[in-house]
């Protein structure tokens, strides 16, 4: 039986338990890497890095396609391995969420990524 929820205004199953109004679970940020990842230092870092990359993919476009969507700061040495490198420009890439996902399988080699981010070191440093 269909019923109008009274905590969100939708129609639901009479049965159906509506999360609306209930507090809700934040993730705990616990590990270095969390805490690294939720400073405004990471955010101007990673904003940094999109810039020089022209808000492009760096791995597509060193293949010849340009990629501006899903755009992320890609951190080529994990910072579950060493966090001391998490604000390194040579560590970060700008990558499309199918690069970067394809970089955290090791599709993609971090030999390869470190040297993109060195082209683009190299570029911004002569601008």
């Amino acid at each position: 039986m269909l019923v109008s929820c009274t905590k969100c205004g939708r129609v639901h199953d009479a049965k159906y338990d509506c999360q609306a109004g209930k507090p809700r679970q934040w993730p705990t940020r616990d590990s270095k890497a969390d805490k690294v990842r939720h400073t405004n230092r990471w955010t101007r870092t990673a904003l940094q890095v999109k810039e020089d990359a022209q808000y492009l993919c760096e791995h597509c476009r060193g293949q010849g396609r340009y990629i501006y969507d899903g755009l992320s700061v890609h951190h080529i040495v994990p910072l579950e391995e060493d966090t001391s490198k998490a604000f390194e420009y040579d560590n970060l890439i700008c990558l499309c969420s199918q690069c970067h996902e394809k970089a955290e399988r090791g599709g993609i080699s971090r030999e390869e990524l470190t040297e993109l981010a060195r082209l683009r070191a190299e570029k911004s440093e002569k601008t």
